[in-house]
């Protein structure tokens, strides 16, 4: 099976069909099916008749790039994948994986300049209210690399802003966020819970009107 990336799964989860079309440089084309859990996103059929026409025998890359209504082009490289690669490339899946079983709530921000070099982040809409149902004064962020405790700095009554204080700035230096990124924060949506799962959404920088996933 294919692993796919859960914040891309988690982000075009409205639009992502079962069946998936897979566009190659030469304008070969392909039929892969997913399994459409945002929990576990998986490739699960077509992939093994992907490897024989490329003649896979051991573990290998392919860079998709989305251009939407599930519709991919990919680049495939031929090269295998050393022991070590594939073993990091698998640590990075677990790191993404769900806190819980869920179910969830998704919460999305935009990072800009302001955001990731501060020392602190202003909330908005949907993770501001759902911080304000508790009583946490840190939460745990879980990222794709790193985890980091942030402190939950709440405004006197009757201001009602909440931000993200010590912690942050760390957390956005161990994961290299770069402006135009955009995160994922996956919390609990029946039991509010202080560790957060946080997804990042790369973006390509030297063709930024394409997304990039791995």
């Amino acid at each position: 099976n294919g692993y796919v990336d859960r914040a891309f799964a988690v982000e075009f989860q409205s639009e992502l069909s079962k069946e998936w079309t897979l566009a190659d440089t030469v304008g070969n084309l392909h039929k892969v099916y997913y399994n459409q859990d945002i929990l576990s996103p998986q490739i699960l059929d077509g992939w093994s008749t992907l490897s024989s026409i490329y003649g896979f025998k051991g573990d290998h890359s392919i860079l998709y790039s989305y251009a939407g209504q599930s519709f991919f082009k990919i680049t495939v490289f031929m090269g295998e994948i050393c022991e070590i690669g594939v073993n990091s490339y698998l640590k990075e899946v677990q790191r993404r994986e769900p806190l819980t079983k869920g179910p969830f709530e998704h919460f999305y921000m935009d990072l800009a300049d302001l955001r990731i070099k501060r020392n602190y982040v202003d909330l908005r809409d949907g993770l501001a209210q759902y911080l304000r149902q508790t009583r946490f004064k840190y939460v745990t962020l879980h990222g794709p690399v790193h985890d980091v405790k942030c402190k939950v700095i709440r405004a006197t009554f009757p201001c009602t802003n909440i931000k993200l204080g010590r912690g942050w700035k760390n957390f956005c230096l161990l994961h290299s966020f770069r402006k135009d990124d955009k995160i994922i924060f996956e919390c609990h949506m029946m039991m509010p819970l202080s560790d957060i799962r946080v997804l990042q959404v790369k973006i390509c920088h030297y063709k930024r009107q394409a997304k990039v996933y791995y």
